[in-house]
């Protein structure tokens, strides 16, 4: 779990002082919550229209381990001083161990909004492809997060 930590703090160091832009406000630090696009702490940067975005939580006890990892590539369409209209596509991992050893990799697509300037609300929603490993079911999917930009 430590290492987890260090890893994590140690990268999003290197991401917002590797591509920090005073004026443009590129980098955006938050919460998320999406069944394609991750569960936890989020760190995204903008590449002017092209985007990333890294979510990850990981819970480990001595009863359970927990970890959604998510890689979510992002295109912003339409950008104003408050509102930024972009697609997603969001790869999400999930590895637990509270029943019994289950991995599940979930996929989506869609359309995605931010509400904001320093501190955004984000609504994503689209389609989903869920346990794509071992079974495959597809249906509509939705996601959000709260970010603080910088």
């Amino acid at each position: 779990m430590k290492k987890i930590t260090i890893l994590l703090a140690t990268l999003i160091i290197v991401l917002c002082s590797g591509f920090g832009q005073e004026d443009n406000l590129s980098n955006e630090f938050g919460v998320h919550v999406g069944a394609t696009t991750g569960l936890g702490l989020s760190l995204r940067h903008w590449f002017n229209k092209p985007g990333i975005q890294i979510t990850v939580l990981p819970i480990g006890t001595d009863d359970l381990t927990f970890v959604s990892g998510a890689l979510t590539a992002l295109y912003s369409f339409k950008q104003t001083k408050y509102v930024r209209v972009y697609g997603y596509l969001g790869n999400h991992l999930l590895y637990n161990t509270e029943n019994k050893y289950e991995t599940q990799y979930n996929v989506g697509i869609g359309p995605g909004f931010s509400f904001g300037r320093t501190v955004t609300f984000n609504l994503m929603f689209g389609y989903g492809f869920y346990d794509i490993v071992n079974r495959l079911n597809m249906y509509p999917t939705g996601e959000m997060g709260l970010y603080f930009r910088f």
